[in-house]
């Protein structure tokens, strides 16, 4: 799991097999289908298949507008899933330093856990500085 104060990789996971870091590799997708379209499914651990590690998740329908916010407004949960909408599929990921071995290819080490990133806030600076859960801080004054 990444750190929270990073933005870019919020709601992502990186998977390691011991020392070594795996990343998903674009000939491993269908045709046509961009490393960013995957979403891992965390529900599912993964498998070892033929001396590959394998994770389960789908791939997102692209769509024109990434927006957290359905038409009617109303803001989408973390976790509400389009999954009907996603191409389930299991993807074996390939190490890191293997990366582009079978010729030009993208690759994606931080994958992500949900179909579109919620505008998360970032952690206060009191959160930062004293390491505090959000609902310390409000609970507490801050005291320089």
């Amino acid at each position: 799991m990444p750190d929270p104060h990073i933005d870019a990789i919020r709601g992502t996971v990186a998977v390691e097999r011991g020392p070594l870091v795996l990343c998903l590799e674009s000939p491993d997708l269908p045709a046509g289908r961009h490393v960013d379209e995957f979403v891992v499914d965390r529900s599912t651990v993964p498998q070892e298949r033929d001396g590959r590690v394998v994770v389960h998740g789908g791939l997102e329908q692209p769509t024109e507008r990434p927006w957290p916010y359905r038409s009617d407004g109303s803001r989408a949960t973390e976790g509400e899933s389009d999954a009907e909408e996603r191409e389930r599929l299991d993807v074996p990921l390939t190490r890191y330093h293997d990366w582009a071995d079978r010729g030009p290819s993208t690759m994606r080490v931080w994958l992500r856990t949900r179909a579109t990133p919620a505008a998360e806030p970032s952690p206060s600076r009191t959160e930062r500085r004293e390491g505090l859960a959000p609902s310390q801080c409000r609970s507490r004054p801050f005291v320089r």
